[in-house]
């Protein structure tokens, strides 16, 4: 069985940023992740990649925000989603938190699971 690619969108935000969401079902779990999906969000301002989710092959599932990675634990497509948005609004929430001299106001979507692309990376 090959990968089945189940979602890939692109949500342009402003003029200067946007969410490119992309998720596969795969045959065999990427190593270093422990489910069937290979996914990548991404959060792009201004062309430079300032969030993102994904299980890249021997890191297994993490977040590359800022300058900073992290482990993130994965459950379902659904609450990698929620999670991503969640992360996405927090500079409106806090002030300062990636974009010290930058407003930014992110309207999350209210469809269904949706998982991720990238798009433009640093």
């Amino acid at each position: 069985m090959k990968a089945e690619l189940l979602l890939r969108e692109r949500h342009q935000l402003d003029r200067q940023s946007f969410v490119e969401p992309r998720v596969w079902r795969v045959p065999r779990s990427v190593r270093g992740s422990r489910h069937e999906y290979k996914y990548a969000i991404a959060y792009v301002v201004k062309g430079d990649c300032v969030l993102r989710y994904d299980n890249e092959v021997g890191k297994g599932d993490h977040i590359h925000w800022a300058d900073e990675d992290r482990l993130y634990k994965f459950t379902t497509p659904e609450q990698l989603l929620a999670d991503f948005w969640s992360d996405v609004d927090r500079p409106a929430r806090k002030p300062g938190l990636l974009w010290p001299s930058r407003k930014i106001t992110v309207a999350s979507p209210s469809s269904t699971a949706r998982v991720c692309s990238i798009g433009a990376q640093k």
